[in-house]
Protein backbone atom coordinates (compact mmCIF):
# COMPACT_ATOMS: atom_id res chain seq x y z
CA UNK A 1 0.00 0.00 0.00
CA UNK A 2 1.33 3.29 -0.87
CA UNK A 3 0.53 6.41 1.09
CA UNK A 4 -0.29 9.54 -0.49
CA UNK A 5 1.80 12.13 1.38
CA UNK A 6 -0.75 14.59 1.87
CA UNK A 7 -3.11 12.36 4.08
CA UNK A 8 -0.24 12.07 6.58
CA UNK A 9 -1.27 14.89 9.28
CA UNK A 10 -0.41 14.95 12.89
CA UNK A 11 -3.64 16.07 14.22
CA UNK A 12 -1.39 19.28 15.26
CA UNK A 13 0.12 19.57 11.89
CA UNK A 14 3.37 18.52 13.30
CA UNK A 15 5.60 18.34 9.73
CA UNK A 16 8.25 15.77 11.76
CA UNK A 17 4.91 13.18 12.53
CA UNK A 18 3.51 13.39 9.47
CA UNK A 19 7.15 12.97 7.87
CA UNK A 20 7.81 10.02 9.99
CA UNK A 21 4.78 8.07 8.98
CA UNK A 22 4.91 8.83 5.30
CA UNK A 23 8.39 6.86 5.53
CA UNK A 24 7.02 4.45 7.44
CA UNK A 25 3.71 3.52 5.72
CA UNK A 26 6.01 4.02 1.61
CA UNK A 27 8.56 1.24 3.46
CA UNK A 28 11.55 3.54 4.01
CA UNK A 29 13.82 3.87 7.14
CA UNK A 30 12.32 6.43 9.35
CA UNK A 31 14.39 9.41 8.60
CA UNK A 32 15.11 8.65 4.96
CA UNK A 33 12.16 8.98 2.68
CA UNK A 34 13.46 10.95 -0.75
CA UNK A 35 10.28 12.73 -1.30
CA UNK A 36 8.89 14.53 1.74
CA UNK A 37 5.00 16.26 0.62
CA UNK A 38 3.82 18.67 3.45
CA UNK A 39 2.04 21.16 1.25
CA UNK A 40 -1.37 22.35 1.86
CA UNK A 41 -1.30 21.19 5.60
CA UNK A 42 -4.35 21.46 8.01
CA UNK A 43 -3.84 23.25 10.16
CA UNK A 44 -1.05 24.47 8.36
CA UNK A 45 2.92 24.55 8.91
CA UNK A 46 4.21 27.52 10.78
CA UNK A 47 7.49 26.58 10.98
CA UNK A 48 10.00 25.05 10.11
CA UNK A 49 11.85 23.56 13.05
CA UNK A 50 14.90 21.31 14.12
CA UNK A 51 12.82 18.18 13.35
CA UNK A 52 13.84 18.23 9.27
CA UNK A 53 17.48 17.64 9.83
CA UNK A 54 16.61 14.10 10.88
CA UNK A 55 15.56 14.15 6.93
CA UNK A 56 19.11 13.31 5.44
CA UNK A 57 18.47 11.68 2.29
CA UNK A 58 15.34 13.46 1.52
CA UNK A 59 16.16 15.24 -1.98
CA UNK A 60 12.68 16.80 -2.46
CA UNK A 61 11.62 18.65 0.16
CA UNK A 62 7.55 20.66 -0.32
CA UNK A 63 6.05 23.09 2.29
CA UNK A 64 4.47 24.57 0.33
CA UNK A 65 1.04 26.37 0.61
CA UNK A 66 1.34 26.54 4.41
CA UNK A 67 2.12 29.99 6.88
CA UNK A 68 5.83 29.63 7.33
CA UNK A 69 7.27 32.89 7.81
CA UNK A 70 10.80 31.88 8.17
CA UNK A 71 12.84 29.43 6.42
CA UNK A 72 14.31 27.98 9.32
CA UNK A 73 18.18 26.15 9.12
CA UNK A 74 18.18 23.49 6.90
CA UNK A 75 21.61 21.86 8.15
CA UNK A 76 21.09 18.27 8.13
CA UNK A 77 18.90 18.04 4.92
CA UNK A 78 22.93 16.58 3.15
CA UNK A 79 21.05 15.31 -0.05
CA UNK A 80 18.40 18.34 -0.61
CA UNK A 81 18.00 18.49 -4.49
CA UNK A 82 14.42 20.52 -4.60
CA UNK A 83 12.94 23.18 -2.15
CA UNK A 84 9.14 24.19 -2.42
CA UNK A 85 8.57 26.68 -0.39
CA UNK A 86 5.73 28.50 -2.93
CA UNK A 87 2.75 30.20 -1.12
CA UNK A 88 4.04 30.89 2.64
CA UNK A 89 4.49 34.06 4.51
CA UNK A 90 8.39 34.28 3.68
CA UNK A 91 9.89 37.72 3.60
CA UNK A 92 13.72 36.86 3.06
CA UNK A 93 15.72 34.25 2.01
CA UNK A 94 17.94 33.42 4.48
CA UNK A 95 19.22 29.64 5.84
CA UNK A 96 20.06 28.20 2.87
CA UNK A 97 23.59 27.70 3.85
CA UNK A 98 23.08 24.07 4.85
CA UNK A 99 21.73 23.48 1.28
CA UNK A 100 23.85 25.05 -0.37
CA UNK A 101 25.97 22.46 -2.42
CA UNK A 102 23.08 20.02 -3.50
CA UNK A 103 20.10 22.26 -3.88
CA UNK A 104 19.10 22.38 -6.91
CA UNK A 105 15.66 23.82 -7.59
CA UNK A 106 14.06 26.74 -5.26
CA UNK A 107 10.60 27.02 -5.83
CA UNK A 108 9.57 29.72 -3.46
CA UNK A 109 6.80 32.25 -5.48
CA UNK A 110 3.71 33.67 -3.80
CA UNK A 111 5.71 34.60 -0.74
CA UNK A 112 6.58 38.52 0.56
CA UNK A 113 9.78 38.71 -0.85
CA UNK A 114 10.94 41.90 -1.94
CA UNK A 115 14.55 41.21 -2.87
CA UNK A 116 16.31 38.19 -4.19
CA UNK A 117 19.78 38.02 -1.81
CA UNK A 118 21.80 35.07 -1.09
CA UNK A 119 20.65 32.98 -4.26
CA UNK A 120 24.60 33.61 -5.21
CA UNK A 121 25.62 31.40 -2.39
CA UNK A 122 24.02 28.61 -4.07
CA UNK A 123 26.37 27.29 -6.88
CA UNK A 124 24.04 24.08 -8.77
CA UNK A 125 21.01 25.94 -8.74
CA UNK A 126 18.97 26.22 -11.95
CA UNK A 127 15.80 26.69 -11.24
CA UNK A 128 14.33 29.26 -9.55
CA UNK A 129 10.51 29.91 -9.31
Amino acid sequence: MRLDPRLAVHPEGDGAAAARVVAHVNDRPVGAPLQVLLYAQEPPIEKMDASLATLKACKHLSLSTNNIEKIGSLAGLESLQILSLGKNQIKKLENLDGVAETLEELWISYNLIERLTNIDKLPNLRVLY
